[in-house]
């Protein structure tokens, strides 16, 4: 069953970055490569292909992260983006999730932004 995946399910997981959002299921078409490099894409993201199963999520964070996250990484990007991230009045944020066939694990993407005023 694709939605079973054991690599997808985490027990007693609470979303603490943007925990309210919408989801919906997706079917993604990629286009044709206009490129004639040598270098295209291969794998999840090939051209000219049909993701069949995947869920988008629409969804914005409470307040905007601040330096207070226990986070290592998050405290680091913080510091990274400067002033922007850490004024931002709203924190919108997209993700993408590509399931697989079989026991692979899914093909994820993050997008986050931020508004400030």
């Amino acid at each position: 069953d694709i939605l079973r995946c054991p690599h997808d399910l985490k027990e007693q997981h609470e979303k603490s970055l943007c925990p309210h959002g919408v989801v919906c299921q997706a079917k993604i078409e990629l286009f044709p490569s206009t490129s004639s490099s040598s270098r295209a894409y291969s794998g999840l993201l090939t051209p000219n292909t049909t993701l069949d199963h995947c869920l988008i999520r629409l969804s914005s964070g409470i307040k905007p992260p601040s330096l207070e996250l226990k986070n290592p990484v998050t405290r680091a990007i913080l510091r990274a983006t400067g002033d922007k991230l850490r004024k931002a009045k709203l924190f919108p944020a997209a993700a993408i999730k590509i399931f697989r066939d079989k026991n692979a694990p899914s093909g994820n993407m993050l997008f986050a932004g931020s508004k400030v005023g």
